[in-house]
């Protein structure tokens, strides 16, 4: 009986068939995935700089740092509960820095100038 082995598979040339070696010792997430954690710990604080200004009032966008292991439904649910507005769309990106910066964009024209400055993001 000869065996081939290639990368992560035996080829057993007898029985012509590929089977995986199965040899794992450690799990591939060590940490768990939040799934019921509340609003205020997915969303950390909104950015207030020059190039979230302008996403507010060109594309009624806002920007927020997230939590790292926050889903795109679950940021969207937290906005929604903080701020009492809805949300069209969620778009999110890491940093090097290794922060989740996620781009948030509202529904209705001129709500994310408004949800800003009542949170007081904007000033």
């Amino acid at each position: 009986m000869s065996k081939n082995v290639l990368k992560n598979e035996i080829f057993d040339t007898s029985k012509k068939i590929y089977t995986k070696k199965n040899n794992k010792k450690f799990y591939k997430r060590v940490v768990p995935r939040s799934v019921d954690a509340p609003a205020s710990e997915i969303i950390r604080y909104g950015l207030n700089n020059e190039n979230a200004a302008k996403s507010m009032e060109k594309n009624n966008t806002m920007i927020f740092i997230c939590d790292n292991r926050a889903t795109k439904p679950q940021i969207k649910k937290a906005v929604e509960e903080l701020y009492g507005t809805s949300v069209s769309k969620v778009r999110t990106l890491n940093t090097i820095q290794g922060a989740k910066k996620a781009y948030v964009r509202m529904v209705e024209p001129g709500e994310a100038l408004r949800v800003a400055s009542k949170a007081g993001i904007m000033e």
